[in-house]
C-alpha cells in the first residue's frame, strides 16, 4: 500500500528542513561529534576521566540534542500554533491543550 507523504506536511506553515542554517548547524555539530579528525591512538589529556576525543564527542552529542530542541521549538510551526506565537507561554500552552493553566 503506497503512502501519500504530502498529507503528512499538509498543516505545516513552516518547517525546519527548509532553512539552510538549520542544516549547517547539524553539519558542523556532526563534524565535531565524529572523531575522524583525531590522530590514530591520540588520547590527549583526561577530562573527567575520559580521553579528550570522548569528551569532545559527548559534548557535541549534547549540543546536537539542544540544537534539535531549539530548531523544533523555533522553526516548526503548524496551522494550530500560528495564532499562539506572540502569546505568553502559559496562554499558548493552554490554547494548544484546550484547557486552562494549572
Amino acid at each position: 500500500m503506497a503512502t501519500d507523504f504530502t498529507d503528512l506536511f499538509h498543516g505545516l506553515e513552516r518547517e525546519p528542513r527548509r532553512f539552510a542554517w538549520v542544516w549547517w548547524g547539524y553539519l558542523i555539530l556532526y563534524a565535531i561529534a565524529i572523531p575522524w579528525y583525531w590522530p590514530a591512538g591520540y588520547r590527549g589529556t583526561l577530562i573527567l576521566g575520559l580521553p579528550t576525543w570522548v569528551a569532545v564527542t559527548l559534548t557535541a552529542v549534547v549540543g546536537l540534542a539542544l540544537w534539535t530542541s531549539l530548531v523544533i521549538h523555533r522553526c516548526w510551526i503548524d496551522g494550530s500554533e500560528s495564532a499562539d506565537i506572540d502569546v505568553g507561554a502559559g496562554t499558548a500552552v493552554a490554547a494548544r491543550t484546550g484547557g486552562a493553566d494549572e
